[in-house]
């Protein structure tokens, strides 16, 4: 061999032998990540010095500099606005509140639908130092009168197309002292006719929040291509509509057994307009991992950016996937991010069954290992100052772990079981509490039950999340006891829980029991009943269990649910 064949191949061998490095330790992306998040930790404490680090003030600096840029663009009217033209509403809406008696410090409870007002709303609170409470806008009730409550709030802005959600808690509302405030078009008319002035009040630090458009899957790549979007946000049933669309109904047509022997959609056929987009990038949370690749091929959206992250949580992850490797992962850290997070990240063992958490004969909790799916904790240096759960200390509390790697130390748990591989990829495997996802919404289980608990004749009441064949996410299930000797009205339990939860918390499945699982404590045991989830097949006597057949939208009342029901939810002959 010639010495510059030689070199040649040396140089090729090196080459690719850094290449595997760098798949196999991700120091180039780790550099970058410490870079970009420190440069953003010096912004942050500039802004926080001199009293500038508020939402609003990002809204006036474009007002100035990209005037005419497009801001906001709204799918349903095809509507556009400006960065001065949403600068000058939000000004507007700040001198409204301002007169409504809003100031620095306050929280404004905000029931909006999706739509530009809602944005406004926020920077206009932003703007005065005040924070907007956002209220899922399909609440109505006790879930609604509950997040009130927590809220603080004094002012309730609530959309005209939602005011009868309200009706029925309307005077219990009033009884908190709090002013309800229904902005319709006459209200808005007012609003856009007032002067422009900027609040004279300096702007605080302004809680933050998120708003989408209302998903379609046959009007959404219409709207992105009108809006021009260059990233689109999702959860993970999003992706997967648009993997399987258009065609056949999502549960009957575009299934096929895999080799794995596991369910997986198959892409519908192509179209031109697939692909007519500037579409790059798509970020956002619970992306299935066989959807990934169709979203590339059939759309070519070739980023995914999947991330994991709690809301009252100390951290969060990303994965930012260009290829094949990582698919599914909702974060990964190189080898020197594994070293940075050494002591401030750990996944422990717990019980499949009661949730407890496992420790050694030494009393410090046990580690797991790579691959093996564990409850994520962040380490806490200073108990004192962890922002937890707003105006709740016990629900706070409650969520501290100590004695975790050493003694004394103190950890926050996610509630969420992980693992990480060797090479630093997370993946999510499964929820721990009492949180589950139906419908692209969590459901939290204590308010589920608070609302149903007072049913007569119910002694007792376990509500979880049980997987459904042909279904994304968890739908939901009750366990209830009925108290002894007596009847119960599975009419009127479902009438009671259409009424009083949004559609999406309704527990589509009902397992009566004689006897409630519980510990020696008396503490409810989810376990073993999420285990065997909704399936009379693994349901033994005499428990049984009971369904809305038809889904919330045509059950009526619960009614028995047989192991023919369930053969034909996993042949795909009903939809939930």
């Amino acid at each position: 061999m010639s010495s510059i064949a030689l070199a040649g191949a040396v140089g090729a061998a090196g080459l690719l032998g850094s290449m595997y490095m760098e798949a196999k330790t991700n120091i180039t992306d780790d550099v970058r990540s410490l870079f970009v998040s420190r440069k953003a930790a010096r912004e942050v404490a500039k802004r926080e010095a001199d009293g500038t680090l508020s939402l609003f003030y990002l809204l006036e600096a474009n007002s100035i500099s990209i005037p005419t840029k497009d801001s906001i663009f709204y799918a349903p009217d095809r509507s556009q606005e400006t960065w001065l033209s949403t600068y000058h509403k939000v000004l507007r809406w700040s001198k409204f509140l301002l007169a409504k008696g809003v100031k620095a410090g306050d929280v404004v409870a905000v029931d909006f639908t999706n739509k530009p007002t809602i944005i406004h709303i926020w920077f206009a609170l932003a703007s005065i130092g005040a924070a907007p409470a956002f209220i899922n806008y399909t609440l109505q009730g006790p879930p609604l009168l509950h997040c009130l409550k927590v809220s603080g709030a004094s002012l309730f802005l609530v959309d005209d197309v939602v005011r009868n959600n309200i009706l029925t808690a309307q005077a219990e509302i009033d009884s908190l002292g709090i002013e309800i405030l229904v902005i319709d078009m006459t209200c808005l008319h007012q609003i856009q006719s007032l002067t422009l002035e900027r609040p004279s009040y300096k702007p605080t630090n302004a809680r933050a929040g998120d708003i989408a458009l209302k998903f379609s899957v046959s009007r959404f790549w219409d709207d992105v291509r009108v809006g021009k979007a260059t990233i689109i946000c999702y959860v993970g049933e999003t992706c997967r509509y648009l993997a399987v669309s258009p065609g056949l109904p999502l549960e009957l047509g575009h299934w096929h057994r895999s080799k794995a022997k596991r369910w997986i959609p198959q892409m519908s056929p192509s179209t031109p307009a697939d692909r007519n987009h500037n579409v790059h990038s798509a970020y956002g949370l619970g992306m299935r991992k066989d959807v990934w690749q169709i979203m590339r091929d059939r759309y070519g959206v070739q980023n995914v950016l999947e991330m994991y992250g709690l809301s009252e949580g100390l951290a969060s992850l990303i994965n930012y996937n260009r290829g094949p490797r990582g698919i599914g992962a909702v974060g990964r850290d190189g080898l020197l991010q594994r070293y940075i997070k050494r002591k401030e990240w750990a996944t422990i063992r717990v019980d499949p069954v009661t949730e407890e958490v496992l420790r050694g004969t030494d009393g410090l909790c046990l580690l797991t290992k790579p691959n093996e799916p564990g409850e994520l904790l962040w380490r806490v240096w200073d108990p004192s100052k962890v922002p937890g759960y707003y105006k709740d200390a016990e629900a706070t509390q409650k969520k501290m772990l100590q004695n975790v790697t050493e003694v004394g130390d103190w950890w926050f748990r996610s509630g969420d079981l992980l693992r990480k591989t060797s090479d630093g990829y997370w993946y999510f495997v499964d929820r721990l509490g009492d949180t589950f996802r139906w419908r692209s919404e969590n459901v939290s289980t204590m308010e589920v039950s608070s609302a149903l608990n007072q049913y007569p004749n119910l002694k007792d009441i376990s509500v979880y999340g049980v997987s459904v064949p042909k279904h994304e996410g968890r739908a939901g299930c009750a366990a209830i006891e009925v108290a002894e000797g007596s009847t119960f009205d599975f009419v009127g339990f479902a009438a009671l829980a259409k009424a009083s939860l949004p559609k999406y918390a309704v527990p589509l499945f009902l397992r009566v029991t004689p006897q409630m699982p519980k510990t020696e404590n008396n503490k409810l045991m989810k376990g073993t009943l999420k285990k065997e989830g909704a399936n009379p097949h693994h349901i033994a006597p005499p428990d049984k269990m009971f369904w809305l057949k038809g889904g919330w939208q045509g059950g009526h009342s619960y009614v028995e649910f047989t192991k023919e029901d369930w053969d034909d939810l996993e042949a795909g002959k009903i939809s939930l």
